[in-house]
């Protein structure tokens, strides 16, 4: 299987028209995780901000997790400046050029451009183009996650004909899905999400996970040894052990020696007696899917 590519896209550019909220109705100030956000009463909220701030977080949680991560959109150079918007045939191209297997583009939707009542969390991927089956499985999974994270109206998988960040064909790429997080001109979800970094985080880490129960089929219920899984089981458990040690194993679907000294470094962190790496007991495989 080798190293896993994924592509992570930060959506419109800062200076994209329209792509913002109406005028907050009041001032709005979240902190979490070392950031303040703050929106003045009067003021717009960008998208790429809330969208670069999802996928920020998106793309650190998948590295550590073992992925490598491509990131698009940030900007239009080198993630600096923020301030024009990356053409779809360029993050296309980079894709491409890179060899990504999947790609996951972040977004905060909209409906009038005005305060107004459409809400909920969505996952869109393209039924029109020749990988839509991958992208559909890649879409439900995502969704399945991230829309609990806040109970937010469930919009589904759905599909979006003509999207250039859902055209896994032409990005080469097994799959690809664009998550619509939040509405950005309802109030409540602009107030409490879309301009909120701990809901970006929340929504990266259930992206994250979503995809990772697309690559392994989710999380194991059962003991598990090294002669018996299979690459999905093998794939998950070197995840797991990313998350949990900061392995660096390179996601193989193989449970090999690097595989097997990272058990037996988790079974000594976690008191869980001796290990000769050749399995994981059902308690282990509980902490590990924590």
């Amino acid at each position: 299987m080798g190293s896993i590519k994924v592509a992570v896209d930060a959506g419109h550019g800062y200076n994209t028209a329209g792509k913002r909220s109406p005028a907050f109705v009041r001032t709005v100030t979240h902190t979490y995780d070392g950031k303040t956000i703050t929106v003045k009463e009067g003021s717009q909220f960008r998208e790429h901000v809330a969208n670069a701030g999802v996928a920020d977080y998106l793309a650190n949680y998948l590295s550590r997790l073992g992925f490598d991560v491509l990131r698009t959109g940030f900007d239009d150079d080198d993630g600096t400046n923020d301030t024009t918007d990356m053409s779809i045939n360029k993050r296309q191209s980079l894709i491409r050029g890179y060899g990504c297997q999947y790609s996951l583009s972040c977004h905060f939707n909209a409906n009038t451009g005005k305060w107004n009542s459409a809400n909920g969390i969505e996952a869109l991927y393209d039924a029109s183009e020749k990988r839509a089956g991958d992208s559909k499985a890649l879409a439900r999974a995502i969704q399945s996650r991230i829309q609990p994270v806040y109970g937010q109206k469930n919009r589904g998988a759905k599909t979006a004909k003509g999207l250039g960040m859902c055209n896994a064909t032409g990005m080469e790429c097994v799959a690809s899905v664009l998550m619509e997080y939040a509405f950005m001109d309802n109030q409540f979800e602009a107030e409490r999400y879309f301009c909120n970094p701990e809901s970006w985080y929340r929504y990266a880490i259930a992206t994250a996970d979503g995809f990772v129960d697309y690559l392994t089929g989710g999380a194991l219920g059962k003991e598990i040894s090294r002669t018996d899984a299979t690459k999905k089981e093998a794939l998950w458990v070197q995840i797991m052990l990313n998350k949990a040690l900061n392995s660096g194993l390179v996601l193989d679907g193989i449970w090999g020696t690097k595989t097997k000294k990272a058990v037996i470094q988790f079974y000594t962190k976690n008191g869980l007696g001796a290990s000769k790496g050749e399995e994981l007991s059902l308690n282990a495989v509980k902490m590990l899917s924590r």
